[in-house]
């Protein structure tokens, strides 16, 4: 049976002008929690986590959180949050997956900033062969 579990290659599309929104490892885990190290500059805020939940046989929901930063701040400091919603569907060959996405900034404060980036996303499993 098709599992979501395991380690995948994702690339994200922007549904406006259907460029790479990004490109990322993305770690699902059997107890319903996720990890995905995306391709950013680390001081930017390139790991973020979230949790999943099946929706039918082979579909599956996700919400993803993450801190965005000011890579040039000598701290780093926060300077808002995001959020990454899910909707996706793993083939029936279990290699790969597709869906959709919105992801959105939040101010610190929890309120909403006007960024909001709506796409789809593929996804090849990695395996060790």
């Amino acid at each position: 049976r098709p599992t979501i579990v395991g380690l995948w290659h994702v690339i994200y599309t922007n549904s406006l002008d259907q460029s790479t929104f990004n490109d990322t490892f993305d770690m699902w885990h059997a107890d319903g929690t996720e990890f995905e190290s995306a391709f950013l500059a680390p001081a930017g805020g390139n790991v973020c986590v979230g949790v999943w939940r099946p929706t039918g046989a082979r579909s599956f929901t996700l919400h993803h959180i993450g801190w965005l930063f000011t890579p040039s701040t000598p701290l780093a400091t926060a300077t808002a949050t995001f959020t990454l919603d899910e909707k996706v569907t793993v083939a029936e060959d279990n290699k790969s997956y597709s869906g959709r996405f919105t992801f959105k900034v939040w101010n610190l404060d929890g309120s909403p900033t006007p960024v909001e980036v709506t796409g789809t996303m593929a996804a090849t499993r990695i395996t060790v062969n």
